[in-house]
């Protein structure tokens, strides 16, 4: 499981915040990873095999190479995206931080950092991205 893996490199893509009302919408496999956090939410992430429900303060992993089906109400979220070396997962993952609060600003700071674009901003958003990871490392080891 992706949330339970403590060593892999990354490449940071791309960081988006959306704030969308009534999607549907069908993504196909696409070639990175997606970490979001979700402020507020109403939402279904859909494969063939799984159905998550995705409500406020919520953390998901989507991999690379899935076919899913997104059906929201409302969300307002920050997604990473991101290619991965050392790690494979073929599901969809998510949980509900138990910290929403520093998660939530965590999410915040990499979002502001990559859309500044200031000098050296890839390893600043690297390391606020190891951050997110590790927090998330550790709210799933307390299940």
């Amino acid at each position: 499981m992706f949330f339970e893996n403590d060593s892999f490199s990354f490449d940071i893509i791309g960081v988006m915040h959306l704030n969308q009302e009534n999607v549907n919408m069908f993504n196909s496999a696409r070639s990175f990873n997606a970490l979001s956090f979700r402020y507020h939410a109403d939402t279904v992430l859909k494969t063939e095999n799984q159905k998550c429900q995705i409500g406020d303060n919520y953390v998901s992993f989507v991999p690379a190479g899935l076919d899913y089906r997104r059906i929201s109400k409302s969300e307002e979220l920050i997604a990473v995206n991101f290619r991965m070396v050392g790690h494979t997962s073929g599901n969809i993952e998510c949980f509900e931080a138990k910290n929403p609060q520093t998660v939530g600003r965590l999410f915040r700071e990499i979002s502001e950092c990559w859309n500044k674009k200031e000098v050296g901003y890839q390893f600043r958003c690297a390391a606020i991205l190891y951050e997110i990871f590790a927090e998330c490392y550790r709210q799933k080891r307390e299940d």
